[in-house]
C-alpha cells in the first residue's frame, strides 16, 4: 500500500497520480508470483469484497488485473516519469535527474510476503523503477506504517467478508488505522476534525463520507447504493496495490502424532503491496 502521509512529497505526488498506480498495477506478475510462490494454488484476481457479499461486481476482480508491463512502461512515459541519463532507472518529472527511489517494507506475518514482495519489487525494477524491499521487526513496522514513516507497506487483504468490510472497509480507500492505513496522518485529521493530522485531497474527504454514509445506513438498499460508490471507486483509481492472487492454500506441517486436527481447511487470504 502508497503511504499517502509519507514525508517524500514528490514520491507522494507520484502515489497520488492515478496513471503512476494503474502502471504498478499492470507490471506485476501474479501468474509468477502464483506458480513460483504459491504453489500454483490461487486464482488471479484482483482484491476486493468477497463475492457472497451483496457489494460484489465481476468487474471489481477484473479492472486491470492483467500483466503487461509494456502498458506500465508507457503509461510511466506518458506521465514523465522516464530515464533521461541513462542509467536505467527513471526519474522524477519534478526532480531533473534524480532517480525515483523508495522502498517496500514488510513484516514476518500470515503466509509468504517476503518472497511476493520479491517478485513485485523485481517487476517494478523491470519497468525501470528503483524501489528496494526491507523486512522489519513487527513492533517497529506497526509503528512506521501508522505514523506514515514508510513509503509503502505490506499485507494481505483480510476483511472482504460483508460484516467486515463494512466495519472497516478493509482492504479499500479509505481503510481506518488498521492493518490497511492508506495514511494515518490523514486518519488522525478526520478523527481530530482537522484539529491534527494532515487535510487529505478532496476526493479522499468523498471516500470518508461515503463511508460515513455507509455505516449511518438504516436500509440495506442504502448501505448497498454507499457501499458500491466506494467499491466502484477503487476499482477505477487502484488506491491500493494488488497482487491480484486470491484465494491460495496456505499449506500447514503437522506432526503425525497430533491428534483432532482437521485435515482439511479454507483458508483465503490475498496480499497487497500498498504504497
Amino acid at each position: 500500500m502508497p503511504k499517502y502521509g509519507y514525508e517524500d512529497k514528490f514520491l507522494v505526488n507520484l502515489f497520488e497520480n492515478r496513471k503512476f498506480r494503474i502502471s504498478l498495477q499492470l507490471a506485476i506478475n501474479s501468474e509468477r508470483i502464483n506458480n513460483d510462490v504459491l504453489f500454483s494454488t490461487g486464482r488471479i484476481a484482483r482484491c476486493t469484497v468477497l463475492p457472497s457479499t451483496m457489494w460484489w461486481k465481476p468487474e471489481y476482480e477484473t479492472k486491470y488485473v492483467e500483466y503487461d508491463p509494456q502498458k506500465a512502461k508507457a503509461l510511466l512515459d506518458e506521465i514523465g516519469v522516464v530515464d533521461t541519463d541513462g542509467d536505467g532507472w527513471r526519474e522524477h518529472p519534478d526532480q531533473p535527474g534524480k532517480n525515483i527511489h523508495w522502498v517496500v517494507e514488510w513484516t514476518e506475518s500470515e503466509g509468504p510476503k517476503g518472497q511476493v514482495s520479491e517478485v513485485v519489487v523485481q517487476n517494478w525494477k523491470a519497468i525501470g523503477l528503483n524501489v528496494d524491499l526491507r523486512e522489519q521487526e513487527a513492533g517497529l513496522y506497526w509503528q512506521r506504517m501508522y505514523t506514515d514513516l514508510m513509503a509503502m507497506s505490506t499485507w494481505h487483504g483480510t476483511e472482504r467478508t460483508g460484516m467486515l468490510w463494512a466495519a472497516s472497509s478493509g482492504p479499500h480507500f479509505p481503510s481506518f488505522p488498521s492493518v490497511f492505513a492508506a495514511s494515518g496522518v490523514w486518519y488522525n485529521w478526520y478523527k481530530s476534525g482537522g484539529q491534527t493530522g494532515l487535510e487529505p485531497p478532496e476526493e479522499v474527504k468523498e471516500l470518508y463520507s461515503w463511508w460515513v454514509n455507509m455505516a449511518k445506513s438504516t436500509s440495506k438498499e442504502e448501505m448497498l447504493k454507499w457501499g458500491q460508490k466506494i467499491l466502484d471507486n477503487n476499482a477505477e483509481n487502484v488506491w491500493n496495490i494488488s497482487t491480484r492472487v486470491t484465494d491460495f492454500a496456505q499449506p500447514i506441517v503437522v506432526k503425525n502424532d497430533v491428534k483432532n486436527f482437521p485435515l482439511f481447511q479454507c483458508h483465503a487470504v490475498q496480499f497487497d503491496v500498498k504504497p
